[in-house]
């Protein structure tokens, strides 16, 4: 038992408490699935930018450009092209808010994906960001 200076014992001390287990997920994205953009005029290049938000705060620490990745053609199909990651990523915490840009054309089908796990993008509990969009 532990004890104060004059010998007086002290009532055991507990709390429970529930750790963060709820993993984040997108809940806004600039670019949403079958968005259609205009191609660059010819002879023009204008790199592509996408900005996510989350629904809560991510661990930006650990952020790479190799969590966000572009690839041409269609998820599920065999793609046109290999992974080609973000030229640059900026998290904006206030607004719990990536920015992810491409120094890649607005040609064809294309693929964007958010990496998720522990060597990707989560949460400052370690939770790794949900696959489904919310």
């Amino acid at each position: 038992m532990i004890q104060d200076l004059h010998g007086n014992g002290n009532p055991a001390f507990s709390r429970m408490f529930t750790g963060d287990t709820t993993a984040p997920v997108v809940t806004a994205s600039s670019i949403n699935a079958l968005t259609v953009l205009e191609p660059d005029a010819p002879g023009t290049f204008t790199p592509l930018t996408v900005t996510y938000t989350f629904s809560e705060a991510i661990d930006q620490t650990t952020l790479t450009t190799d969590d966000v990745q572009f690839r041409t053609g269609i998820a599920g199909n065999e793609f046109d092209s290999d992974v080609i990651n973000a030229a640059s990523v900026t998290y904006n915490a206030a607004l719990n808010q990536l920015t992810a840009v491409f120094n890649r054309g607005r040609d064809n089908l294309n693929t964007l994906t958010l990496v998720s796990g522990a060597t990707g993008i989560h949460d400052l509990a370690g939770n790794p960001l949900n696959g489904s969009p919310n």
